[in-house]
């Protein structure tokens, strides 16, 4: 947002103000010491706008600025009922933390956690099957003990065809707690967003932020990690995003919701609560931000 200029009579800053609307340039109007600023609010109209101030102050009562004043009440009326057509259809994350029911893949997400956990004795036993099969990478047995492999050494499973490993670790958790608190946060996000967009697109943001942040922590600690937090933040991050940056998607998080996850992020940091996956909750969270906010780049590179 930035000023074009100041004019000193409020009808004339308003008739200007309309004819910018006209054009697509959204403004605003301050009264600062018996004269009216005009600010434009698209960065890249400035340039447009500034030129249309100039034109104006030539000539305020030319015909195309009278005129524009009808047009541009027409304008306001159709953005009035288009907000609340989008306000009746927004999907508002408040109040639904402890919704009773999921669907399609979140369910299934939830479901194959549980699995695992129950399966995998919540991670008492690093010898157990199940654990050794779905975390990034297997531990080499050496007598009666296990020990981790070098962090993309040549016997890394996944070069040599388990790719499932990149995914998997998001199912195993340490402890039933652990679980639960993960379950509640994917519920509540995965569900959001696949009643948004649909299973195809949560699957995508899953496989995406799993994969990538998985990746970044097997690289920084090596495979003793688990657990669905890096996927949580990363929906997190996506749902954030939208909600500031894109509002046709209907996403709408409250302040305290965005407080509450970037606090929990930033007291796993301080080793009270114990060992945690630091990486995999930074990497997820800024993989989902990236996610969410690459659309509004991709429309200001392309004009569109």
């Amino acid at each position: 947002m930035r000023q074009i200029g100041t004019l000193t009579e409020q009808w004339q800053a308003q008739r200007l103000a309309d004819y910018l609307l006209t054009l697509g340039i959204r403004s605003q109007l301050e009264t600062e010491q018996g004269a009216v600023a005009i600010w434009a609010l698209d960065e890249d109209r400035i340039p447009q706008a500034r030129e249309e101030f100039q034109q104006f102050i030539q000539d305020p009562n030319a015909e195309r600025y009278s005129a524009a004043e009808r047009q541009a009440q027409q304008l306001r009326d159709e953005w009035i009922q288009r907000e609340r057509q989008r306000q009746r259809n927004i999907v508002s994350v408040k109040g639904r933390w402890n919704m009773p029911s999921a669907k399609g893949l979140t369910f299934v997400l939830i479901v194959l956690s549980c699995a695992a956990g129950f399966a995998t004795d919540f991670g008492d036993r690093v010898d157990n099957p199940v654990w050794q099969m779905l975390i990034i990478d297997s531990n080499v047995r050496i007598g009666n003990d296990l020990f981790e492999k070098r962090t993309f050494s040549p016997m890394w499973d996944v070069f040599h065809g388990q790719i499932w490993r990149l995914i998997t670790p998001i199912f195993l958790h340490i402890g039933p707690v652990h679980l639960v608190m993960n379950m509640m946060a994917l519920h509540t996000l995965g569900k959001l967003i696949e009643s948004r967009y649909g299973t195809l697109a949560l699957a995508g943001l899953v496989v995406t932020i799993a994969v990538v942040s998985n990746i970044s922590q097997y690289a920084y600690s090596g495979p003793s990690f688990a657990g669905m937090s890096g996927v949580v933040f990363g929906l997190f991050g996506y749902v954030w995003m939208k909600s500031e940056f894109d509002p046709a998607a209907g996403f709408r998080i409250t302040r305290s919701s965005i407080m509450m996850m970037l606090g929990w992020l930033a007291l796993c940091f301080t080793g009270w609560i114990g060992p945690i996956a630091n990486v995999v909750h930074t990497v997820g969270l800024i993989a989902g931000m990236l996610l969410g906010y690459g659309p509004v780049i991709r429309r200001r590179i392309l004009g569109r």
